[in-house]
């Protein structure tokens, strides 16, 4: 088509014959000319060599066309290409920001009702039991609990410290920020100001042990008292005293898995990100130390548990340094492995000590065998099994006392081979 219309609009000369009809009469009569003259004549090879350079202008013009076409068309299905894939990254990032965010809100929205339910228990700890408890102390044979008993079974005043920041500061914040959510919304000030106070939250660790101990003993000597607590136990969401005053130790490693949830769903380029990162630093570290914290606690009243178990009492059982590691029955082979006597005692193994125990009969009570002082000279040997499956250790404990304790399962063997070695300053290998 473009080859056809260039060469239409190649000029075309008028015939002279039509424009001079007079000079037709000066002319000589008509002669044909032989085809090789017609040929020769200047006119026509004036017009075949116009006609062939119109034709090569014509096919140069038409090249150029076709090129800018081609060229154009490239160039603008490439960029159409790129717009489009650009299009489809902006939108997938979108979506996918707009699905963070909204799983962010939730996020959020958990943190809100769950500090909504937690600030209610502790509400609970103080309207129901501690307020009329106190009223009560004005006659005390009424319950048989003193004021010093009601002080540490409340921790002092520090469940009214614990509910007064969270619901005028931690919940207040939280719920501002969730009635204005955006994508650009930011909850970090709000943990950072959590971080700051939570650590106040190791003085009600210190004084959880003694509340639950001071709550359990004031129990079984004032049946009233007990009545009593039973009776709130309606009033308080169905818990009980104990489970209300757990609530506080339970609430950190709770804040600590809803802050990296939402970090989960926290962009990296987001405001937030490092100050939320930086927050969940300290509350782990936080968790660590209430953690440790309450494991002594709890090893030390496993002191004072074991002393309970025994008929007498065992002077010099409680130290501050002393803590129980491990304690089962283990059987005690006496003599060579072929012929073998057995005993079957009771072993209490503390981090300096080594009891053991034998059962009285008809009692539940335990009567104390042996004591052994724990020292760096401890040498614990792993031996080989016998042909019916059971599993022996050696134990030598210095000064020509050695023990040769049998088990039914490796596993049990290995428990108390790691805490033998443990205690004997090689925590990692045996002799």
């Amino acid at each position: 088509f473009l080859l056809l219309t260039a060469q239409k609009a190649r000029p075309v000369l008028p015939n002279k014959r039509l424009l001079f009809p007079k000079a037709l009469a000066l002319e000589p009569p008509f002669k044909e000319k032989t085809e090789t003259e017609q040929l020769l004549e200047p006119q026509k090879v004036e017009d075949l060599v116009n006609e062939e350079q119109t034709t090569l202008e014509a096919v140069w013009l038409v090249q150029s066309l076709i090129r800018g076409y081609l060229v154009r068309e490239k160039f603008l299905t490439t960029r159409t290409k790129v717009s489009k894939i650009q299009a489809l990254a902006r939108g997938w990032k979108s979506r996918k920001n707009y699905r963070r965010a909204r799983s962010s809100r939730c996020v959020s929205r958990e943190i809100l009702e769950t500090e909504e339910q937690y600030i209610q228990r502790l509400t609970a700890v103080i309207d129901v039991y501690k307020k009329p408890l106190q009223e009560k102390l004005s006659n005390p044979k009424e319950l048989k609990i003193t004021a010093e008993e009601v002080r540490l079974i409340f921790v002092d005043n520090l469940i009214e410290i614990i509910i007064k920041f969270h619901s005028e500061t931690f919940l207040r914040i939280i719920r501002d920020k969730i009635n204005k959510w955006s994508v650009y919304t930011t909850l970090s000030d709000a943990f950072k100001d959590l971080v700051g106070f939570i650590k106040l939250y190791t003085q009600y660790i210190n004084g959880y042990e003694a509340a639950l101990k001071t709550l359990g003993s004031a129990k079984k000597r004032s049946p009233a008292f007990k009545k009593f607590l039973e009776s709130c136990v309606s009033k308080s969401f169905g818990l009980d005293l104990e489970s209300l005053l757990i609530a506080p130790i339970q609430r950190i490693p709770r804040y600590e898995l809803l802050l990296k949830e939402l970090i989960k769903h926290t962009p990296k380029e987001h405001q937030d990100y490092i100050k939320l990162n930086k927050s969940l630093e300290d509350i782990v570290s936080i968790a660590i130390t209430i953690n440790k914290r309450k494991g002594d606690s709890e090893r030390m009243n496993g002191v004072v548990d074991v002393l309970n178990l025994f008929n007498k009492p065992i002077p010099d059982l409680i130290t501050p340094s002393r803590r129980l590691l491990h304690q089962g029955s283990v059987t005690f082979v006496i003599g060579n492995k072929s012929k073998p006597k057995q005993k079957r005692l009771t072993v209490f193994l503390f981090n300096d000590l080594i009891l053991t125990a034998k059962q009285i009969f008809g009692s539940s009570r335990l009567k104390i065998k042996q004591r052994y002082e724990i020292s760096s000279n401890v040498v614990v040997k792993e031996l080989e099994d016998d042909e019916i499956g059971n599993c022996y250790l050696q134990i030598d404990l210095g000064c020509n006392i050695s023990w040769l304790w049998s088990f039914r399962s490796t596993k049990e063997k290995i428990a108390w081979k790691t805490d033998l070695c443990f205690v004997a300053g090689n925590p990692t290998a045996s002799a």
